[in-house]
């Protein structure tokens, strides 16, 4: 199989899969479930979709151990984020 073509399949799939979560993640919002447990169950999805992108567009794979470490870190910010948030808007409400 020619290289460019499976790197083009493997790029539309990995947008299809960041497609299927994102509306995933939409419908789990929209479903009236406590906020807590949706938030918990968005937030691994952000994790799942930003992993998605770093190894397959930002090819983090190819990076020393030390910079994907610190990547990862930087990419747990915005689940860590939506957890605590979500934790925080019971409690005030």
């Amino acid at each position: 199989m020619n290289h460019k073509l499976s790197s083009n399949k493997g790029a539309a799939l990995a947008w299809l899969a960041l497609v299927v979560l994102s509306a995933l993640s939409l419908m789990l919002t929209h479903q009236g479930h406590g906020v807590s447990a949706s938030a918990l169950v968005v937030a691994a999805l952000v994790w799942i979709k930003a992993q998605i992108v770093a190894r397959r567009f930002l090819e983090l794979g190819h990076a020393s151990p030390t910079f994907q470490w610190a990547i990862n870190i930087f990419m747990a910010y915005g689940p860590i984020g939506l957890v605590v948030i979500a934790l925080t808007v019971n409690r005030v409400s």
